[in-house]
Formats: C-alpha cells, structure tokens, sequence
C-alpha cells in the first residue's frame, strides 16, 4: 500500500520538479518557480508523518474532547466556494472570455489529476475512516476545493495577492469540517490539501497549459499514414 502512494507522489513531485525554472510569464520571461511545490509537497509529507494510528487517535480524541461533531452539511457546499468566487470574480472584473477559457482549462486538468490520483489512492490504501467506512485516505473533499483555491490563487494573483489567497478560507474550512464531522482523519486533510495545491501547480507547469500560450490556440498535431518494407506493410501514428 505504501508502495503505491510513494510512487503516485513521487511521480507527481517529479513532474514538477522537470517544469521548475521553465515556466515563463506571459511576456515570455523566465522566471523561478522553485517555491511552487514547497507547500504541496510539506503538506504531503505532513499528512504522511500524521498518518499513524497513535498520532491520528491522539488529534481525534483532542477534537471530539473540545468540539461537537456538527450536523450540518456546510462542507459539501463549501468545496465548491474557490470555483464558483473565480467566476464571480471574472464576472465583476469583466474578463475576457479568452482568459475565462483558460481558467476554466486548468480548473478542468487540475481536479481530473486530483480525482485520478485521490481514487487510486482510497481503492489501493483503503484506510478506514473515523466513523467506520471505508477509503478515507485522503480527503477529496479537501483536495477538491484545494484544487480549486489554487487555481483562484492563480487566476487573480496580478490583480492583489490578498484576493488571491481568499479562496483558501473556505477551503480550510472545508478540510476542518470534514475533521469536525468525524468523516477525515487530520492526516486525510492535510494530504488532501497538499494533492490539490500540487495537482493546480502540475496544471499550470504543464506546457500544454503554460500562462505564455495565452491568446493562442493549443495544437496537437496528429498523421497517420502507412509504410511498407521488405518484411510486409504496417500503419503509423505521429504526434
């Protein structure tokens, strides 16, 4: 089980790493990027560190010691805050739909990646949650509104830095509530956050949807043709 979480972070940690210091601005200079996965990958390894029976026992009887579980359904609402403040944002601010586009683009792969990679984990770990169910390693609903604040984080960052941190309120949130409701584990949340925020970051670093294509079409460029030798004739795919 561990086996298959190392190698699903680290592959993810690794792509990140080969696009640090490529990325360019959109006026195409290049710049650092090296403090983009000092966050994701610390709340990662945190959530890994926490995740011990011992350690996730202790935070949870602290919890339920100070706080009533609450019977409310606010996280399930509030995963979804980061997405829907970005187009309300877009909608004051009078975007054009080009950059919509764009956002919409990165919002798209970054919460694909994080699906992906949060399904494989729960299906493989299968960790047993606080309540008693099943998959609870690690939380999607963290990862998901993460995921999303990060790509806020991104789509406002030029505008004002303090706006674009505000969608990581509900997110936290999110993650607490999950916590509260005795639905996570701490070590669930943490990771989780980690995975959205680094799956945002992967989206933004891959090439495909690097900020120095805005205002011009992504082109995948594919032929096929057929090629014939001495040994018989076969069909081929470029792209």
């Amino acid at each position: 089980m561990m086996r298959t979480l190392f190698i699903v972070v680290s592959a993810m940690l690794m792509i990140l790493w080969s696009r640090t210091g490529h990325s360019q601005d959109t006026l195409g200079h290049k710049k650092p990027q090296f403090s983009t996965f000092i966050l994701p990958s610390t709340l990662i390894v945190s959530g890994l560190i926490l995740n011990q029976d011992d350690v996730k026992n202790d935070v949870r009887n602290w919890v339920r010691d100070r706080y009533a579980i609450p019977n409310t359904g606010i996280d399930d609402m509030l995963q979804h805050s980061p997405m829907v403040m970005m187009y309300l944002g877009d909608l004051v601010g009078q975007r054009p739909v080009d950059e919509v586009m764009r956002q919409t683009r990165h919002l798209l792969v970054s919460q694909a990646m994080t699906l992906g990679v949060m399904l494989i984990l729960k299906e493989s770990l299968d960790v047993p949650r606080p309540n008693g169910a099943r998959v609870s390693f690690p939380s999607g609903h963290t990862a998901y509104s993460f995921a999303g604040a990060t790509v806020f984080y991104h789509a406002f960052k030029d505008k004002s830095k303090w706006l674009a941190y505000l969608a990581y309120i509900p997110a936290t949130i999110t993650g607490a509530y999950r916590i509260l409701k005795d639905k996570h584990w701490v070590s669930d949340v943490v990771f989780g956050a980690g995975l959205g925020i680094l799956s945002s970051q992967l989206s933004y670093h891959l090439n495909i949807w690097n900020s120095a294509s805005v205002g011009k079409k992504d082109k995948i460029n594919l032929s096929l043709g057929i090629a014939s030798n001495s040994n018989g004739i076969g069909a081929y795919l470029r792209f």
